[in-house]
């Protein structure tokens, strides 16, 4: 081997290791940007349409969703706040300590669990359905006496859920139908800030009698609340 092959050789090499370390760098620089840490906020606008025997009745609320603790331990407190747009009111805060890398009641997981076909959120078994583009789509369903949850969720590809939809099928067809969308977040800017909600008053929550007579298992339980299904658990909010 002559060598001006040797040289080449060389030169191949050194070029293609600072290739690999600046792509990882870039990798580890990204992933760590872009990840849970307090102050995070996500906002969702949440339209709930539950189709009754004689008409339609449509629910707009907002969910709020703040991150405000990081646990050495790999968890994170984080809070959440129900706006009701048809009343102008607002949920008591509710908060909760979740898994930073698959939290069970914040929409987002790591990006590295992506792509994964069976994805593991609080305890619950996702199934990937689609990928086009920067888009991941999971789904699952649940039965429970007659009652039919389907829950699927739109991820990007840096982890935060752009959209889900629940939706609630009883013995004679589709219950209702609950879409939240990401309408505001800091996720990737940091100066973005939370909305005001200026002229929401706090209210209290109770529950009408239309739930079954035995206790939901905790996944369908979980689902119904946060997803506004309000066929099942309908939330009343009222002026103090």
């Amino acid at each position: 081997m002559t060598k001006v092959k040797v040289f080449f050789f060389l030169l191949l090499f050194v070029l293609s290791f600072y290739a690999l370390t600046l792509s990882s760098l870039s990798f580890a620089s990204t992933s760590s940007q872009y990840t849970l840490r307090p102050g995070l906020f996500f906002v969702y606008n949440l339209t709930t349409v539950v189709f009754n025997t004689k008409n339609i009745t449509v629910i707009k609320d907002m969910i709020f969703q703040k991150v405000i603790k990081i646990f050495p331990n790999g968890t994170f407190l984080g809070e959440e706040i129900i706006y009701n747009v048809n009343n102008k009111d607002y949920s008591p805060p509710s908060f909760f300590v979740n898994n930073l890398s698959s939290p069970a009641d914040l929409y987002y997981v790591s990006p590295s669990l992506l792509g994964e076909r069976t994805l593991v959120k609080g305890g619950d078994y996702f199934t990937l359905i689609s990928h086009y583009g920067s888009i991941y789509v999971y789904s699952t369903s649940a039965t429970f006496e007659g009652v039919t949850l389907n829950f699927t969720i739109w991820f990007n590809d840096t982890g935060v859920a752009l959209k889900f939809v629940t939706l609630q099928y009883g013995v004679n067809g589709l219950v209702s139908n609950s879409t939240s969308v990401l309408w505001l977040t800091n996720f990737i800017n940091p100066n973005v800030k939370p909305p005001s909600f200026a002229g929401y008053t706090e209210g209290y929550v109770i529950t009408a009698g239309l739930l079954p007579t035995e206790p939901l298992p905790q996944r369908i339980y979980k689902y119904i609340i946060f997803a506004g299904v309000i066929a099942i658990l309908v939330i009343l909010l009222f002026r103090k």
